[in-house]
């Protein structure tokens, strides 16, 4: 008799949790603590974006790349950020050359422009990491 309580009482005690969860003032709260935090951060990206995009455009205009392989390149500067920012350096040359193959085999890009990109790419993202950890 004393289980059959014990699972009611939890089951009571995870519906109150929900509604707690789902509760929107407690939402609204969360995000209004949150908002800076994210601004801040939303900040961050656009500007290592924006700098990540310059290095790529560059490149793609010295190349004269047109039409939607222009986002292609840009797609795959975007992708080296994302790796790289998560994790070590040493995991960095076997992640781009899966890259690379990727960006070859299936969307056509041309080995030559991945590889400028990707020079010129890991030393601006070295630089910025540098600049972050001194933070």
């Amino acid at each position: 008799m004393s289980e059959k309580i014990k699972k009611y009482d939890k089951k009571k005690l995870t519906i109150e949790k929900l509604k707690a969860r789902t509760n929107p003032w407690v939402i609204g709260a969360i995000l209004e603590e949150v908002h800076d935090l994210t601004v801040k951060t939303h900040i961050e990206y656009l500007k290592v974006m924006m700098i990540l995009n310059d290095v790529v455009k560059k490149i793609i205009d010295k190349h004269g790349v047109t039409g939607w392989f222009r986002m292609l390149y840009y797609s795959y500067s975007k992708t080296l950020w994302k790796h790289f920012s998560k994790y070590p350096e040493h995991t960095w040359e076997k992640f781009i050359n899966v890259e690379k193959r990727y960006y070859i085999d299936l969307h056509g890009a041309k080995p030559e422009i991945l590889e400028e990109i990707t020079n010129e790419v890991v030393k601006v993202i070295k630089e910025i990491l540098i600049k972050i950890k001194q933070r």
